[in-house]
């Protein structure tokens, strides 16, 4: 962390340090901005955590719950980066990588401690891709080296893995847990369960290099889908039914 990124002039702040425990600000007597108190926390304690009670009201978005709760169901290997020197790091000054490994896929957290912009170095073979759920985006790195744009005291999440030859579930944002996937070759045809509350919105990212023909429920029926054919990534959204089984059709 850089010297001053939690400085405050005659505020205090209690900060308590340690994997799994709660990370509490005295929010009336810091003068940090919500953003800082939200990359502080994700820095100590892999997550953002809120004192302040949130307004109940309709799911109209995804967030970073969502990102993790997808990835890992208990038993992926969570490393701080602020304690843990082996493994994926960052090489730009400031910026530190929190990893929850589960299986061959890494889930990162870059958080930028600097109180400027930066271009986040980490070293990834060209053979790997970053895929950042909340945003629906594919990055790819180039000579070794994956950059990203990080805001002063912002943090952002992607899921690293080598590029699939097969098509691969990559997330299933509103499901409670990770989702299940299966895939046949000769049929083209992907399967994918997701445990979830009824109704909730679950939203899919699949990486496919071949085209979609379709998107189907067992109970819902067709489903909307967006794929790009330059990043192939393969996006669509349902509201959840106990039981349902979706199919991905590839031409």
């Amino acid at each position: 962390m850089r010297p001053g990124w939690m400085t405050t002039a005659g505020a205090g702040c209690i900060v308590r340090i340690g994997l799994g425990e709660a990370t509490e600000f005295l929010w009336d007597q810091t003068r940090l901005s919500a953003m800082q108190k939200a990359g502080f926390a994700t820095l100590v304690n892999f997550l953002p955590q809120w004192l302040e009670r949130p307004r109940f009201e309709l799911r109209s978005s995804f967030d970073d719950f969502d990102v993790f709760r997808s990835h890992d169901d208990g038993t992926g290997d969570w490393r701080l980066g602020l304690s843990c020197g082996e493994g994926l790091q960052s090489v730009t000054p400031g910026v530190t990588v929190n990893r929850v490994e589960k299986g061959d896929t890494i889930l990162a957290t870059l958080i930028n401690t600097n109180l400027v912009d930066v271009i986040a170095e980490v070293p990834l073979q060209d053979d790997w891709l970053a895929c950042e759920p909340l945003s629906g985006q594919l990055h790819t790195p180039t000579g070794g080296v994956l950059k990203l744009n990080l805001g002063a005291g912002q943090y952002r999440h992607f899921l690293l893995l080598q590029t699939p030859r097969a098509p691969r579930l990559l997330y299933a944002l509103g499901a409670r847990l990770p989702a299940h996937q299966t895939y046949e070759p000769g049929a083209r045809k992907m399967r994918i369960q997701v445990d979830a509350v009824e109704g909730e919105r679950v939203r899919m990212g699949v990486f496919t290099p071949a085209a979609v023909r379709d998107v189907t429920g067992s109970k819902a029926g067709r489903i909307t889908f967006s794929w790009k054919q330059d990043t192939s990534l393969l996006t669509f959204e349902t509201a959840h039914v106990p039981g349902e089984l979706l199919e991905v059709n590839l031409k």
